[in-house]
């Protein structure tokens, strides 16, 4: 495993108790004299660099913080925390999955160095040395698209193959133990002989959901799918495969959370009427089903490629709804690439102010988001490149924001990306129950081929 120097930095983030008063929003992070700046490893204050609002709307009613005060303490990266995974002679977009568990994170990737492509795991603990990567899949096969969900005892992996027994695509899933090694044998959990890819996972008490594309059903189109799973990873006799919303030409993105108490919620990009692409959220059953109608979470129609879902359990904060924070890229002017936030209410699913998750202007994409203390942590590809943006780049941060959706800082790590990795793939991020935050990204080698990272970055609560 390479490692690459990052240097080390430290940063203090007190969450604000009492504050805010009635139903008014409170305060979220703060940083004292850190401001609202631009963070790297050894620069110090940047000064304050706030985000605007993109709407003027009001932020979603969080409730009375109340005296529910979090001290996330003090975060740290240093040069064994950057794990480089490996690098593929092809420069597809791809993207490392990632997946805390109680004992640190499971990442799975593509590999196809050898020449045969292959899934690839890895265990990463919170602290120390990473284990070794393990072979997920086997034979002449072509799998892609991981995606992880973390089990009472291990892990569960849903990908994209294709049909052995005929010209399509299916999705898979296989149980993953704890120490990171495949258990058992892949189940496929789609039907039919089309194409299916791009597959979600998540889990809200003791039921679990997979969510997926089905394309070519007619006219080019594609259609939203969900089933519900067993804890192996199973399809369950007399469960159903159900559509969710209309068949359109421009789906992309699914991505899958819980609803506590309430069911699950679904996020996706897809174009419009006019041909323009926006985000939107539907509301789901325990069972997959629809359960009300379906969000447009953008507020213009200028939405790119990618959107991640969090979801902020709000239990500690008297009458307050949990809140589902959405993170997705767009295109400003139809030119200058954004990632950006909206925060909507899980229960009414309100929504509030569409806002730059990091100082504006930058420019930014490839969102991934988890939430954090009392508030949203997204990570991204920051691009933009001078003397004022208060980083090298392009380069991977993490911004913190307020369940407000207020902007706070960014951090960024040393980790200086090749020009062209913006159209690498998403980025993935998982936070651990002691603070620790794993971030993966892809990028591009000096030959044009991909290569897959990842980076650990302790917050002790």
């Amino acid at each position: 495993m390479h490692r690459h120097s990052g240097g080390a930095f430290a940063l203090a983030l007190v969450f604000a108790s009492g504050c805010g008063g009635g139903n008014g929003p409170g305060i979220g992070f703060d940083l004292g004299d850190f401001g609202g700046g631009t963070m790297d490893m050894g620069r110090g204050d940047l000064g304050d660099a706030g985000s605007s609002d993109m709407d003027g709307g009001d932020p979603v009613d969080g409730g009375d913080m109340g005296d529910a005060g979090i001290d996330p303490g003090s975060c740290e990266s240093v040069e064994a925390d950057r794990f480089d995974l490996g690098e593929d002679e092809r420069p597809d977009p791809r993207r490392v999955a990632v997946v805390a568990g109680d004992t640190g994170f499971y990442l799975a990737w593509v590999d196809q160095g050898g020449g045969l492509r292959s899934l690839r795991g890895l265990r990463v603990p919170t602290t120390g040395e990473p284990g070794e990567p393990v072979e997920l899949t086997a034979g002449v096969t072509r799998p892609r698209e991981p995606a992880l969900l973390a089990l009472d005892d291990g892990f569960l992996l849903a990908y994209t193959d294709n049909d052995t027994g005929g010209d399509g695509e299916q999705v898979l899933t296989r149980r993953i133990g704890a120490d990171g090694a495949p258990i058992g044998t892949a189940t496929v959990i789609t039907e039919g002989p089309l194409r299916h890819s791009a597959a979600a996972l998540a889990r809200e008490g003791t039921t679990f959901l997979a969510a997926f594309l089905e394309s070519d059903v007619g006219g080019g189109l594609a259609q939203l799918q969900t089933v519900n799973l067993d804890a192996q990873g199973r399809v369950p006799t007399g469960a159903t495969i159900r559509d969710v919303g209309a068949a359109n030409a421009s789906l992309r993105s699914p991505q899958l959370g819980p609803r506590t108490g309430l069911g699950y919620a679904l996020a996706w990009v897809a174009a419009n009427g006019d041909g323009d692409r926006e985000a939107f959220y539907a509301p789901l059953s325990v069972t997959g089903a629809l359960d009300g109608t379906p969000v447009t979470v953008s507020r213009e129609a200028n939405v790119n490629e990618h959107i991640a879902l969090a979801l902020l359990s709000q239990e500690i904060i008297p009458e307050a709804n949990d809140l589902l924070g959405f993170a997705f890229d767009v295109r400003i002017s139809g030119a200058r690439a954004e990632s950006h936030l909206r925060i909507h209410d899980a229960l009414t699913t309100e929504g509030g102010s569409e806002v730059p998750a990091h100082a504006s202007p930058q420019t930014s994409r490839s969102p991934s988001i988890v939430p954090f203390g009392g508030g949203f942590v997204v990570g991204q590809l920051l691009i933009t490149d001078t003397d004022d943006a208060g980083f090298v780049g392009p380069t991977v941060g993490l911004s913190l924001l307020d369940r407000a959706a207020a902007f706070v800082t960014t951090l960024t790590f040393g980790d200086v990306l090749a020009s062209s990795s913006a159209d690498g793939g998403p980025t993935a991020l998982a936070v651990a129950s002691d603070g620790t935050f794993l971030i993966t990204w892809v990028d591009r080698t000096a030959t044009g081929g991909t290569s897959y990272h990842a980076r650990r970055v302790r917050c002790a609560l």
